[in-house]
């Protein structure tokens, strides 16, 4: 349990500090709105703005692969269901029994 309370607290603090940054990064853009004060700002945080993208693209590949899973899984589910259970309707009638 005390793993779980280490990672939530390492998840919100990392958070936090990633709020704080765009709050006030927003907040010196918002008060003093000049191209200078833009261009400052890009330069200070073009490491947070590459993690950024970084993080966005492996949340994508991530919510595509999953996208890709569940539907070979639900698939998987309908090929066994076919294989599996046969209807009574399906039965040949010619069989050397009857």
């Amino acid at each position: 349990m005390e793993d779980h309370d280490d990672k939530l607290a390492a998840w919100l603090m990392l958070g936090i500090t990633v709020a704080f940054k765009i709050g006030l990064t927003l907040f010196v853009v918002l008060a003093y709105p000049s191209g200078r004060n833009l261009i400052m700002n890009l330069a200070l945080n073009w490491p947070w703005l590459v993690m950024g993208v970084v993080v966005l693209i492996a949340l994508v590949i991530y919510g595509l692969w999953w996208l890709r899973l569940v539907r070979v899984r639900a698939k998987r589910a309908r090929l066994l269901h076919a294989e599996w259970n046969v209807d009574p309707g399906e039965i040949a009638t010619d069989s050397p029994r009857g």
